[in-house]
């Protein structure tokens, strides 16, 4: 799988976001910009976490930045089928009332 998060191509779910196999630092910030111009458009933000394999601390900070910011915008924020990996990582930081309200 791409490290780099991406689009599918399915015109049900245009704005549907894969999340990178490894979901670190130099990840964040690609996804950062990716969820950026969703938000800025006001677009709802889809992520499929399925596919995630390890994360770090800031992979996970830019999806509770983006679900705060998607919250003030009356946006849809959704996450969906987290990958153990993500999950756990989540539960470990003691993060998961904050997305929670987010389906995921």
């Amino acid at each position: 799988m791409d490290d780099k998060a991406e689009s599918r191509t399915d015109p049900q779910d245009r704005n549907r976001l894969n999340l990178p196999a490894l979901l670190d630092l130099a990840a964040a910030r690609t996804l950062c910009q990716s969820l950026r111009q969703r938000l800025l458009g006001n677009e709802p933000v889809i992520l499929d976490g399925s596919g995630v394999e390890r994360v770090s601390t800031p992979g996970v900070q830019i999806l509770l930045a983006a679900a705060a910011e998607a919250r003030t915008r009356g946006l849809r924020f959704q996450l969906l089928a987290p990958s153990p990996a993500l999950a756990d990582a989540v539960t470990d930081l003691g993060l998961q009332q904050n997305l929670h309200d987010h389906q995921i």
